[in-house]
């Protein structure tokens, strides 16, 4: 009886070289300091982001007076449900709120004090407003002329149309009243249409 003999050679593993180690150790340490950048640059991102939003209140927040001395702030005109949805220029949008000279010779006045403890420090007034595209409906057609002025001082006025739309940026670095104020064209010609005012915000 013969009885065969199998042999299993198990060749052992070589270690790895050390070229290959330095290899591995360099390929995690790439991986961690990628995955070390990536989170810092979330981690700056997330604390430089709120530094570059540009906060935005609306003028009605601030406390605002009508000349002669009614409080601006509690007219209809300047409340919320004083929006409403209008065309200009061929484009529906909806106003914050409208302005108008009651007659021809009138000059509408609101003064907003737009600087107090219970505001922050606003650097500029962005403001989009035109005349709506019916408003030749008015007997005169005559156009109707906005003023902006940061305490006292003529900042920009501009004569708006039937169908006009414009957009203004107003300078506040250290100004503590901002005024808007609306007259007719030709005063000695009927009553002018109201401005509608699309964005009206400090900022």
């Amino acid at each position: 009886m013969s009885v065969a003999v199998i042999l299993i050679i198990v060749k052992p593993e070589e270690p790895p070289s050390i070229s290959h180690n330095v290899q591995s150790k360099k390929t995690a340490m790439n991986k961690r300091s990628i995955t070390c950048t990536a989170l810092s640059m979330i981690a700056l991102n997330t604390i430089v982001a709120p530094a570059n939003s540009q906060v935005q209140v609306p003028l009605q927040t601030a406390h605002c007076l009508e000349m002669p001395g009614q409080n601006f702030s509690r007219s209809s005109e300047f409340s919320p449900r004083g929006s409403q949805e209008i065309t200009i220029g061929r484009q529906i949008l909806n106003t914050v709120f409208s302005l108008a000279p009651q007659i021809a010779n009138e000059t509408k006045v609101v003064v907003c004090k737009i600087q107090s403890k219970d505001l922050p420090k606003f650097k500029g007034f962005k403001t989009l407003f035109g005349v709506e595209d019916n408003a030749y409906n008015y007997l005169e057609r005559q156009p109707t002329k906005v003023s902006f002025f940061s305490d006292g001082r003529l900042a920009n006025s501009q004569v708006v149309k039937p169908g006009e739309m414009f957009k203004f940026t107003i300078d506040l670095y250290n100004t503590k009243n901002l005024a808007i104020e609306l007259t007719c064209e030709n005063k000695s010609q009927g009553q002018c249409p109201p401005i509608h005012f699309i964005e009206a915000f400090l900022f």
